[in-house]
């Protein structure tokens, strides 16, 4: 486009790693002006999920990653199903509630849409970002993205952060804390 500035926009751990980049890009080519971030988690300590069933069991994800290369996309949506398993078995009775409601249809499908395209994830891909959420470091400021520390205070684009109310897999407050670490 010929800016000298970009906009992010990142979904999940897409809005997370809009968020890193936005951190060190000051620091590099000051090149992100706005960042859009939904439901990416920032402050990691919230998210139960992954300490319930990944962390405990990193040697047997860690073998299975290995194994196969990935993690395969099949077993990313039973996670995903995993994590609001009332929800998961509610579905079909909640469709039949709200049949008569096709805005609620539409976006039934989109969702479910996203659940079904998932794609294998690169077994170290999984591997970092185990790491990343394990150690909490984007937080401690002990992360290092293009060899720059990452310092959220350095965070100087402007920033729209949100997520549902109701995310069993991103708790609010994974987002929400945002900003306590950065300033714009």
């Amino acid at each position: 486009s010929g800016s000298e500035q970009v906009t992010l926009l990142g979904y999940c751990l897409g809005g997370t790693f809009s968020i890193l980049y936005g951190s060190v890009s000051l620091d590099i080519r000051n090149d992100v002006k706005n960042v859009i971030n939904i439901a990416g988690p920032v402050d990691l300590q919230y998210l139960q999920f992954f300490n319930l069933l990944f962390k405990p069991f990193k040697k047997d994800w860690f073998s299975l990653a290995d194994k196969f290369g990935c993690i395969p996309k099949e077993l990313l949506t039973f996670v995903f199903q995993l994590s609001d398993p009332v929800g998961y078995i509610r579905r079909p009775i909640h469709i039949i509630d709200k049949a008569w409601d096709r805005n609620f249809l539409v976006k039934y499908q989109a969702l479910g849409n996203f659940f079904s395209n998932f794609q294998n994830l690169p077994a170290s891909t999984f591997k970092q970002a185990f790491e990343i959420i394990s150690s909490n470091d984007l937080i401690s400021g002990k992360l290092k993205l293009l060899d720059q520390q990452i310092n959220l205070g350095n965070f100087q684009a402007n920033l729209l952060a949100f997520s549902g109310s109701r995310d069993t897999f991103i708790p609010p407050d994974s987002v929400r804390d945002v900003q306590k670490y950065i300033s714009s």
